[in-house]
């Protein structure tokens, strides 16, 4: 097996931080083997490419990024009126 010129001096040489090799198809390859598009494939939940786990995992994340995403609820006004009026319980005897 004979090496291009530039990996025999590159592997000849010693070590030391020389240029990278430069990648070229060779044209006597020809065309690539095959020809790859990626394309968007849809399953339905039912199918077995899925197992019972990468539903749930899929279920619980999508539910914890709609609760990071949504607004927090307001205080309503009698919870606010509840906590300004609280007061520590009462300790000792109750008379009637």
């Amino acid at each position: 097996m004979q090496l291009p010129p530039a990996l025999h001096s590159r592997l000849a040489g010693g070590p030391g931080a020389a240029e990278p090799l430069p990648v070229e198809r060779d044209p006597a390859a020809g065309a690539p083997p095959f020809r790859f598009a990626a394309r968007r494939v849809r399953f339905p939940r039912e199918h077995e490419f899925f197992e019972d786990g990468d539903v749930l995992r899929h279920l619980y994340l999508q539910d914890v990024l709609t609760q990071v995403t949504e607004a927090p609820e307001s205080i309503s006004a009698w919870w606010k009126a509840v906590q300004r009026s609280s007061r520590p319980a009462k300790t000792g005897k109750i008379t009637w």
